[in-house]
């Protein structure tokens, strides 16, 4: 009973019950945000729809078999009521090769049309097509779907988590995970490799972007991302400069253009793409700290201050903000705040060396202060504050292969 409950209905042999049950879950559980949940709620669904296939089909040869045995009690009908019944009765079969055709038209429509392309209800309703339920066709589809979505891969990942758990190409990469990867390099990278990375770039941003080429934007933007991943900037500006002349104004691409011109010190060019990104996505926390990064660059640290306040209010547990706020007080002599910024980051890491050296810089620092009667309220000197703004040697080390562990992370 636990998949009724998990579809919110009693128990039923309709399908279009169930299936606009498993719609209105969805919303509930969506791939993206509630993965497990989803899990359980697609695990039900599949084995309700089973059900009700089997009900279905011992319905129907209950009836045939009804039908058979009327006929034979029935041998007074004439002919000429024989022949009036067989028209309706007579259904001449499609053939496999027909049936693939058309499912396949039906697939490349979702996908030719943008607004069903990103909605999982058009790719829910396709999954449910009698052909995925025919024993005998389910190689077939799945090599046709296979070679199709090779070719045609930009599709958001809510989509894709939905064609994985009906077409497990998990489990047949496992055979040979090499082979798949090489044969099937794109469905490798979007459903099994780098879910998270290569289909972290939205797309219901583009719905109202007009009569564009979405391929070939959107082949752009993934290859700039990819780009800046390998850290390849001059294909990365490459493509940033082709999708900007199919489409501007997304988000993400401004997002990437940020971060292009971030890495190459482009701060003024930055911060205009960032503060772009935000005004049209403005929840894009992304922008927000690249942006707070920029300010604490340029000093404008009571701008960087208020982003970061606004970011940790709503992740009030990620350690680069807390750390970059940190640095901020410190760059304005606030000894205090910085303190609880880096207290705040043990709390949530009992073992972070860059808050457990900067807490010991300061213990040292008000030492320091106190064996020359200074106060630690006051304005530091010129002497206490070059020690602050210089990194203690212990602190500089962890940089660099903080740095370094993370090119690596990157690499691989």
């Amino acid at each position: 009973m636990h998949i009724w409950n998990a579809l919110g209905i009693d128990p039923s042999s309709d399908s279009s019950v169930i299936k606009r049950a498993y719609a209105k879950q969805l919303k509930l559980h969506h791939p993206e945000e509630d993965p497990e949940g989803y899990q359980r709620l697609r695990e039900a669904y599949d084995q309700a729809l089973r059900q009700a296939k089997q009900q279905s089909n011992r319905s129907v040869n209950r009836i045939v078999s009804e039908e058979e045995v009327e006929q034979q009690e029935s041998q007074h009908v004439s002919v000429s009521n024989r022949i009036m019944i067989l028209p309706e009765q007579d259904h001449v079969p499609r053939s496999p090769e027909h049936q693939l055709d058309e499912f396949m038209g039906k697939v490349k429509m979702i996908y030719n049309t943008f607004i069903s392309r990103i909605d999982t209800d058009y790719w829910l309703e396709l999954m449910n097509d009698d052909v995925m339920w025919n024993v005998n066709l389910q190689r077939s589809v799945y090599e046709r779907m296979l070679n199709f979505l090779e070719s045609h891969p930009y599709l958001p990942r809510s989509v894709w988590q939905l064609l994985e758990g009906s077409f497990r190409w998990k489990e047949k990469a496992q055979e040979d995970r090499d082979l798949f990867s090489k044969r099937y390099p794109n469905v490798f990278i979007y459903a099994l490799e780098d879910q998270q990375y290569a289909t972290s770039l939205r797309y219901s941003f583009l719905a109202d972007a007009g009569n564009i080429d979405y391929d070939a934007f959107l082949h752009y933007r993934v290859m700039a991302l990819r780009a800046l991943k390998d850290h390849d900037l001059q294909t990365a500006e490459e493509m940033l400069n082709k999708a900007c002349e199919v489409f501007p104004s997304d988000p993400d691409l401004l997002r990437l253009q940020g971060e292009f011109y971030f890495r190459t010190d482009d701060l003024n060019r930055a911060l205009i793409a960032f503060d772009h990104c935000i005004r049209i996505a403005p929840d894009d926390m992304d922008s927000y700290f690249y942006r707070s990064r920029i300010y604490y660059k340029q000093d404008k640290l009571v701008d960087a201050i208020q982003d970061l306040d606004y970011l940790l209010s709503k992740m009030p547990e990620n350690l680069d903000m807390l750390s970059l706020l940190g640095k901020c007080y410190i760059k304005l002599g606030q000894l205090n705040q910085a303190r609880e910024s880096y207290h705040r980051i043990l709390d949530i890491h009992s073992n972070d060396i860059e808050a457990l050296v900067y807490l010991a810089d300061f213990e040292r620092s008000t030492i320091k202060q106190k064996s020359f009667g200074q106060s630690e309220e006051l304005e530091p000197t010129d002497e206490m504050e070059l020690q602050l703004s210089a990194q203690p040697p212990l602190l500089a080390l962890f940089a660099k292969i903080k740095e370094l562990l993370f090119k690596l992370a990157k690499l691989f």
